[in-house]
């Protein structure tokens, strides 16, 4: 039936129907609403979809009106309900109507009839209407692993990988070109093994970037690696199908000497594969120095701290190996704030952990039940060995890591003995199968191995999650319209400190010396150096400083100062990952960020436009730098740093809202905000309330300017150039961070010296900060970023660039730290430091 004859057949049964008649009335549900939605609108145009899909919405027009209106005129009584595909429904009611005097030779037969077309009619538009649904929500997740695949592996797991796979690189910040030859051949007296397990294979690309930094450490160290796989039996045809190119990956990282595969029952969780794992070990009578043991932890954040704490960087490798070499009663470390015992302070732990398993609790003695120990000691008494002096069972000793990972020396954990558990008996506890909370025999060894250790007298340390450095970058140096318009043509920051000669004034070290000179930021070679320089130091990225403007005097694009950072993005240079800091204030005459209400002192009013604006901006942000695979991700969310939102006041709940929104539409989770802790946190008066907002994340402890609000516990400023502590803030996270000197004479002339960092202080600061951080287990971080001020800032003499005064000194004491971090060492005696 045409919808003329649906039309003709329905007037005519209006016109003739009587008493006897049926009435028929339809409704759509309102899950099928024709209108759709605003963001469905926009998902058609981004998308381009197909014609098919939006005459879904519109084709029936006339059978939709007609049948409101028939369902209006109709009386009802009985109902009958159809469905069709994703539980939408017709109901059609009918009933006899008592006006006889329109039936007329119109039969009930003929009705009936009638109104079974009508409503196959109906079916068939609800049918293309959840078609065009579902082809909604199928362009929208294609959108999403779209941008997911765009990005590939994470930002760190990339970078991870192309390091690990390249040839040996000089360690001499001076060198200005990469050696090519081959990679340096460990020392077999040297050995360590990684031994990963694999319960969950979609998690691999987080283990595969641990393996790489440990590879890349053991370049340096001169060290052979050994990697073991396990996987569950049923994982086996999955993993040699799909996970063949990072199986490539690994056999490409200089320094892995032998990979092996073991696939194992899917039962005892990690801790099964791990004996496995060992006594595959043992079978080919191999044997290591130390011992990684990491596995497929199926929460994020846990995960992330276990591979940030133990494998995050190179750099953190190597600081682990060099505590365990040089302290010989250094048995085990693990992720900071895992570490339990009975007594242990749930308020002193990783506040995830804390949360998943101790709500409410005062201490984690939950997780020593009497059954645990009376376990522990029974298993303790079958794998006990005399001949290697295993001392006899301690119930004081009993501990664990909590979720298992762990750096080890091989002969603390005493493998031999540990794999006896596969095949001994133990009489009320046996492996279980899938997952289960307690009470298995791998919850009793998850206990035991660690136990076993301090139970022999070795000490347990933790790691802290690794000091991830962001130094913030000034993307000037070369010429653009804005400073030529304002300073004269051809101005840039070294228009102000070439001619300068002043006391401890720094300047770039010349291009003959290994330095820089006084470069053009839109030189490739030049943005090339500084990523090599920026790797060598273990930096882990840069955080770009962004001007966006909106206001009379801004230019109609509202990017100011943007060349250097996009050109970037066409040539590659610097390969590091990065992120972006919006510099939302005005700039002036005077340098100072001070609002001059637009008067003659104002070159750019900071003023935000309205939400054409800010879409305009999202717009620009995602398309241009978030979807950029070195771009800074957490949880499917970018990191975006703004620096005052005291300065947003009116909008900045607004313009938060609609990024969140745009975001989610765009196959994100959010954006992930942090905002700058400076200065500014009291003369804009209103910060402290605005960093409540929800859809703020983190602060950052931007130095020297945090000095005035507190950051610093120290009447002298040379003393203090690093955080210590946690601000007294209102928000989930605080990232700490450190200066290399503040000194802004070029500008302005008079300024005092008292923010001159030298050598000594930079490096006293960077070793205070880290041994408080190591100390403080609680820390609630994700990845530990250390925003350090500054890369270039030449003009405020904020630099870690090599310079006349003090060449390569900041980056060698930069780096040196880095692979010294300290650990929250003997955890279960005392709270004492590694130094």
């Amino acid at each position: 039936m045409n919808l003329v004859e649906v039309k003709r057949n329905l007037i005519e049964m209006k016109r003739r129907i009587s008493s006897d008649s049926v009435s028929a009335d339809a409704s759509v549900s309102a899950d099928a609403n024709l209108g759709g939605t605003k963001s469905t609108g926009n998902l058609f145009k981004r998308n381009r979809l197909s014609q098919h899909a939006l005459s879904s919405f519109w084709k029936y027009p006339l059978i939709i009106g007609t049948f409101i209106l028939f369902a209006i005129v109709m009386p009802n009584t009985n109902t009958t309900e159809f469905k069709i595909a994703n539980d939408e429904q017709i109901h059609v009611r009918s009933t006899k109507s008592t006006a006889s005097k329109y039936t007329g030779n119109l039969t009930e037969q003929s009705l009936k009839s009638s109104l079974e077309q009508f409503q196959g009619s109906v079916r068939d538009v609800l049918a293309e209407i959840v078609a065009a649904k579902k082809e909604i929500a199928s362009l929208k997740q294609d959108k999403v692993e779209h941008i997911k695949a765009d990005r590939g592996m994470g930002w760190d797991t990339k970078r991870a990988i192309k390091r690990a796979a390249q040839p040996y690189s000089p360690r001499d910040f001076a060198v200005t070109t990469q050696v090519k030859d081959q990679a340096v051949q460990g020392d077999p007296a040297r050995s360590v093994a990684v031994f990963l397990q694999l319960g969950n294979t979609a998690i691999w690309d987080d283990l595969l970037r641990c393996t790489a930094n440990v590879a890349s450490a053991a370049n340096v160290k001169n060290y052979l690696v050994d990697v073991y796989i396990a996987f569950h039996e049923e994982e086996k045809d999955s993993f040699e199908n799909s996970h063949k190119e990072k199986q490539e990956l690994l056999q490409s990282f200089n320094n892995i000497n032998n990979i092996y595969f073991d696939y194992t029952e899917n039962k005892g969780a990690d801790i099964f594969m791990f004996m496995k794992q060992l006594e595959h070990m043992i079978d080919i009578d191999a044997s290591y120095d130390m011992i990684l043991k990491q596995h497929s932890k199926s929460d994020p954040l846990w995960r992330l701290r276990h591979i940030e704490s133990l494998c995050g960087t190179p750099e953190q490798v190597m600081s682990i190996w060099n505590q365990i070499e040089t302290h010989p009663e250094l048995g085990i470390v693990a992720p900071q704030g895992t570490t339990l015992q009975k007594d242990t302070k749930v308020d002193s732990i990783f506040p995830v952990i804390a949360r998943k398993y101790y709500n409410g609790e005062s201490t984690v003695k939950a997780a020593f039940d009497k059954f645990s120990l009376s376990k522990i000691h029974d298993v303790h008494e079958q794998i006990r060995d005399l001949n290697e002096n295993d001392n006899e069972w301690n119930v004081t000793s009993a501990s664990m890591a909590a979720g298992s990972v762990f750096w080890c020396k091989s002969k603390a954990i005493r493998p031999t003995n540990l794999i006896k558990t596969l095949k001994l008996n133990f009489d009320g506890v046996e492996w279980t199968k899938g997952y289960t909370l307690n009470l298995g025999l791998e919850h009793v060894l998850e206990r035991l191995i660690v136990s076993y250790a301090v139970n022999n007298g070795w000490q347990v340390a933790e790691a802290m999650p690794a000091p991830r450095i962001f130094p913030l970058f000034f993307p000037q140096y070369h010429q653009f319209e804005e400073n030529d318009r304002f300073w004269g043509e051809g101005f840039t920051e070294w228009t102000l400190l070439k001619p300068l000669e002043l006391d401890q004034l720094k300047k770039p070290l010349g291009v003959e010396d290994g330095g820089l000179g006084f470069y053009d930021l839109l030189d490739k070679e030049t943005r090339q150096r500084q990523g090599d320089l920026a790797r060598r130091a273990g930096i882990s990225g840069f955080v770009f400083y962004h001007y966006w403007f909106s206001g009379p005097k801004s230019p109609a694009h509202h990017k100011v100062m943007y060349k250097a950072v996009e050109q970037m993005l066409i040539d590659g240079e610097p390969d590091m990952p990065f992120m972006l800091s919006w510099a939302n204030e005005p700039w002036t005459k005077r340098w100072s960020g001070l609002d001059d209400q637009g008067g003659e002192d104002t070159l750019l009013s900071q003023e935000y436009g309205d939400e054409e604006d800010w879409t305009d901006h999202f717009n620009y942000l995602h398309e241009t730098f978030f979807t950029h695979p070195n771009y800074v991700w957490i949880d499917n969310m970018p990191v975006f740093i703004i620096y005052r939102i005291g300065h947003m006041e009116k909008v900045l709940d607004k313009i938060l809202k609609l990024w969140n929104k745009l975001a989610k539409e765009n196959g994100m989770d959010g954006i992930n905000i942090i905002h700058t802790l400076g200065n500014f946190y009291n003369e804009d008066k209103n910060t402290k309330d605005l960093e409540k907002n929800p859809l703020i994340d983190a602060a950052f402890h931007f130095w020297p300017q945090c000095m005035p609000i507190g950051c610093n516990r120290s009447k002298e400023p040379k003393d203090m150039v690093a955080s210590t502590f946690d601000m007294p803030l209102n928000v989930k996270k605080q990232y700490w961070g450190a200066h290399a000197g503040f000194d802004k004479r070029p500008r302005t002339p008079d300024f005092p010296l008292d923010y001159i960092v030298k050598e000594e202080n930079f490096d006293t600061g960077l070793k205070t900060s880290f041994e408080k951080m190591s100390d403080y287990s609680n820390r609630e971080v994700d990845y530990n970023f250390f925003f350090l001020t500054a890369w270039n800032e030449w003009n405020e003499q904020a630099v870690l660039e090599p310079d006349t005064e003090h060449k390569f000194n900041y980056l060698e004491i930069l780096r040196s730290n880095l692979e010294q971090s300290p650990l929250r060492h003997d955890v279960f005696q005392k709270n004492s430091m590694i130094e």
